[in-house]
């Protein structure tokens, strides 16, 4: 528990605004944590406290959106006998409704897969929003109009409904409202998603879990998720479809690299990761960061094109976020100095318009095009 508070009061101080449930919610676990002031809000203390024992956090967002998740979880299962349910659970979400005292009864007279939830759950939103890190980077490489075979590789994939993200509706626009390409006809062979903890959304759980992640409110969000994981099972019966992996992301490189040589030399190998790096240990995000450089690096002169894209918070948003605080990032191999980055665009966290680095959307496009006949292959 130690640290809480101040990681608490940091999301809100950010992002509460946009929530108020979840401020409200948020103001109240730093209440009883640091100060109960009853039996029954030590006991809901108490029962946070012994499932976060063991665990440690990356991110200091972790444990306030992981217990908000947790909670909403239960109130979805339980209905509206659940104290917090027209808080968080209901369609119509009631902020007032988030009060010391129902918090306090949710959590000291909560089922043990609360606590469950809380000791080995992960905050997996899997945003289908963000599948903009392949779609238009494949686009870009030749991949929208082409019959060049295109093998993705998600890394920290959750469920992994961003791998069949083709069959979506492609939201995203530049500032100025012109829809970016994307590959959504591209001649995918491979579908391939890495984590740690993956969910399956052919378990109910699962699903609920997933839901759970999504905010209140945020209607939009949650539709769209519903229908990404329809999307995801019948992917899951079509030709080449996702497969998920248990991995850490230290081993994800080597995966890759075992998997690369089974495709000709015309194929785009593409990894892409989409807010990954905040939730991994420093020594496991050193290892992960090193190990793909180096995947990149190795690309061989006459071998399939490897590409590694990143979504992640950009180097400037602790000083101003700003409202695209986010960066697309791609990673190609350069004989010069082993690999070069180039920063693609700017977005926000659940991205719909990007802005564009135009040379390096046009620098990344002559690097990775297709040089090959169709006749090749």
């Amino acid at each position: 528990m130690e640290g809480f508070g101040l990681d608490a009061t940091a999301w809100r101080n950010a992002v509460g605004a946009r929530v108020p449930v979840y401020d409200r919610l948020l103001a109240a676990a730093v209440g009883i944590f640091e100060h109960p002031q009853d039996g029954l809000e030590r006991a809901a203390r108490d029962r946070v406290e012994a499932a976060w024992r063991e665990r440690r956090s990356a991110a200091s967002y972790d444990r306030p959106l992981l217990l908000l998740a947790a909670l909403r979880a239960e109130a979805l299962r339980a209905g509206p006998r659940h104290p917090l349910f027209a808080a968080i659970g209901s369609a119509a979400i009631d902020p007032e409704a988030a009060t010391r005292p129902a918090l306090a009864a949710a959590l000291a007279d909560a089922p043990a897969r609360l606590f469950v939830d809380l000791a080995t759950r992960r905050v997996q939103t899997n945003e289908t929003s963000r599948a903009v890190a392949w779609l238009w980077p494949a686009a870009l490489a030749g991949c929208a109009d082409t019959d060049r075979p295109l093998a993705l590789f998600d890394v920290g994939c959750s469920a992994g409904l961003n791998l069949s993200a083709d069959r979506l509706p492609a939201p995203w626009t530049d500032l100025a409202g012109n829809a970016l390409p994307v590959a959504a006809a591209a001649r995918i062979v491979t579908r391939l998603g890495f984590d740690a903890h993956p969910l399956d959304v052919g378990r109910d759980d699962d699903v609920v879990w997933l839901r759970a992640c999504v905010w209140p409110g945020e209607t939009s969000r949650l539709e769209r998720l519903d229908r990404a994981i329809a999307v995801f099972q019948l992917a899951s019966s079509a030709p080449n479809p996702p497969r998920l992996q248990i991995a850490e992301a230290s081993d994800v490189a080597a995966r890759i690299e075992r998997s690369s040589g089974e495709h000709p030399a015309a194929t785009l190998l593409l990894a892409y990761q989409t807010v990954v790096r905040d939730y991994l240990p420093d020594d496991v995000k050193s290892r992960y960061l090193a190990g793909m450089t180096a995947w990149v690096a190795a690309e061989a002169a006459a071998g399939p094109r490897r590409v590694w894209i990143e979504l992640e918070a950009a180097s400037d948003v602790l000083a101003d976020p700003g409202p695209l605080p986010m960066a697309l990032t791609a990673h190609l191999a350069d004989r010069a100095t082993g690999t070069r980055a180039l920063p693609l665009a700017r977005c926000s966290y659940h991205p719909d318009r990007l802005a564009p680095d135009v040379a390096a959307v046009a620098d990344f496009a002559a690097e990775t095009a297709w040089k090959q006949k169709r006749a090749k292959i």
